[in-house]
């Protein structure tokens, strides 16, 4: 069986009948089949000493030609793949993270790490595999952008920002969740405060991404 441009085909038989997850299309009993849904599509065909057998195709996707596989970044200690899919579930050696469910993941351990997605029309693909080959965490000291304190308890700083435009700043958590996001507007003593006390006590990545520079540092909450 073979699929190309939203049809589904197979080889020369005497009869036809398409499937869908199991399922009989009614009047689906042409060799292809023209189909605009996703799902498991198998076909029954017969030869012409009467014999049958079912026949099945990997999972099928709309728009295939257009679907983007996932592609794993890697910044410091943490990796991404695009922000256009639907759901996220990351693997490390093949064994699935719990909860690690986002876009983001900052990885504690090295091995091979991938990530499975779904976008908003069904379809799902894997990554390939991403080696990380080491366990580190990149110090303030090769950051253009300073944050400090470090470990902070109520207030955080941010200087060295080299924007004239409008700044984004995005804190996660380990499993890659959002936990503040918001823009800053420049002033002229480029230094910024961010209130922390509404974040639980734990570690933090926090992004500062000011149109010239996009840093990931990690901080502490006490």
């Amino acid at each position: 069986m073979y699929y190309t441009n939203n049809i589904v085909g197979t080889g020369q038989y005497v009869s036809y009948e398409w499937m869908l997850n199991g399922n009989s299309i009614p009047g689906a009993t042409n060799q292809t089949y023209n189909y605009t849904q996703n799902g498991q599509y198998s076909i029954i065909v017969t030869d012409s000493n009467n014999c049958s057998n079912e026949l099945f195709l990997s999972e099928t996707c709309l728009n295939q030609d257009y679907f983007i596989v996932p592609v794993i970044s890697q910044v410091n200690n943490m990796l991404s793949v695009p922000s256009v899919y639907a759901e996220y579930q990351w693997y490390l050696d093949d064994v699935m993270i719990p909860g690690a469910i986002n876009q983001l993941f900052v990885f504690t351990q090295y091995g091979n790490y991938t990530v499975s997605i779904m976008d908003n029309a069904g379809c799902s693909d894997t990554s390939l595999a991403y080696l990380v080959d080491g366990v580190g965490f990149s110090t303030n000291e090769n950051n253009k952008v300073s944050v400090y304190p470090n470990p902070v308890s109520s207030e955080l700083t941010i200087s060295n920002l080299y924007s004239k435009e409008l700044i984004e700043i995005v804190i996660y958590d380990l499993n890659g969740r959002v936990c503040k996001r918001f823009n800053l507007i420049p002033n002229t003593i480029n230094r910024y405060k961010v209130n922390m006390n509404d974040l639980k006590n734990g570690v933090y990545y926090i992004s500062v991404d000011d149109s010239v520079v996009e840093d990931y540092i990690k901080i502490v909450k006490l």
